[in-house]
């Protein structure tokens, strides 16, 4: 029913209440779990002209009950990430598939499945004390417990929408870049190669612009720079009339420190490294802070603020982003083992 009318805002955000409303119904669960791949499928694909926030809350709602679901949610949201990143997850090459949209979208949900799962429902120990001293009933107790979740879940996709507000918006510029080669067949990089090295990549002209964790390099109208300046918003030139070079994802990158002499910026990612090399001192600076800060936003927890977050949780807190953690590196390297004996001849298995 919520794919059938998927384009009436108002029977998509009744029918989420609805059945969010029975989800303590082993019955009603399992049929939503049965559908979460066209739940997850919708609330990445939807476009209406109307609050897309109304299924994700759905979801974070579900994600808050059931451990379960959310690690189940996040699998199939990194399995569409990899179809929609702007790089290839094998080789680091060009991804034809890539939609800025949909990757954006994907990253976001992410990192809010893992913000309530890690934060789960603050009040659920309260009201289960409540319930078992007798001061309020089971009903109650359900029904305030929903009432959480929802207001959880409420807060986690409207803090989304005012940093989209309060966003300083994109970055842009026409900067050097030295783009990333693609792995060999083996999918590993030259041991000897490395951003920054002139023997393998020359730097190349290029207008790029930053935003929602993607560095997207674009090939400059009329074949040459005008000096490698940054340019605030709105955009210097219109992307739509553009040539893509290359779009690049800062998921999980490494942001070096900027060179004092060349301004040059080397970036590491999990896939590849490549480098920028701005036009002064103060323009390498700024692309600096604000690739670190794309960086950081495709995760809930960077590595280096890992250890400082973990000591400010509650023990139950610290027990479930444990075994979040624990069950995604199981299946992950699990996969892996599968992927890497795909490869190989059936002998060597």
């Amino acid at each position: 029913m919520l794919w059938a009318f998927r384009d009436d805002p108002s029977i998509v955000t009744f029918m989420a209440r609805f059945v969010s409303k029975y989800l303590g119904s082993r019955h009603v669960f399992d049929g939503i779990e049965f559908y979460l791949p066209q739940l997850a499928h919708m609330i990445i694909h939807l476009e209406v002209e109307w609050d897309d926030a109304v299924l994700e809350r759905f979801a974070l709602v579900i994600a808050q009950q059931s451990m379960h679901f959310a690690l189940q949610l996040n699998w199939i949201l990194q399995g569409a990430l990899e179809d929609y990143r702007p790089d290839n997850i094998v080789d680091g090459s060009p991804n034809e598939n890539y939609s800025p949209l949909f990757y954006a979208r994907c990253l976001t949900l992410k990192k809010n499945v893992e913000r309530v799962v890690v934060y789960g429902k603050p009040r659920a120990a309260e009201l289960q004390r409540l319930y078992e001293q007798g001061q309020i009933t089971k009903q109650e107790m359900n029904i305030l417990d929903l009432a959480d979740r929802r207001f959880n879940a409420l807060q986690i996709t409207s803090h989304d929408a005012e940093e989209l507000n309060e966003k300083v918006g994109a970055l842009d510029g026409e900067l050097l870049v030295q783009m990333p080669n693609v792995m060999s067949a083996h999918g590993d990089h030259d041991k000897h190669k490395k951003a920054g090295d002139d023997k393998f990549n020359e730097f190349q002209d290029r207008y790029c612009v930053l935003e929602k964790s993607v560095l997207t390099c674009y090939m400059i109208p009329g074949g040459c720079s005008s000096g490698g300046g940054v340019n605030p918003s709105p955009l210097k030139y219109d992307r739509a009339s553009l040539k893509l070079d290359r779009a690049m994802s800062l998921e999980k990158a490494t942001i070096g420190d900027p060179n004092s002499t060349t301004f040059e910026i080397e970036i590491a990612t999990p896939l590849y490294p490549f480098a920028l090399r701005c036009a002064s001192e103060q323009d390498a600076k700024l692309w600096h802070r604000r690739l670190q800060e794309e960086a950081r936003a495709s995760a809930l927890f960077s590595e280096t603020e890992d250890e400082k977050i973990k000591q400010d949780m509650t023990q139950d807190q610290l027990e479930r982003y444990e075994f979040f953690q624990k069950e995604r590196e199981f299946v992950f390297n699990l996969t892996k083992v599968a992927e890497d004996l795909r490869m190989k001849e059936r002998d060597e298995r």
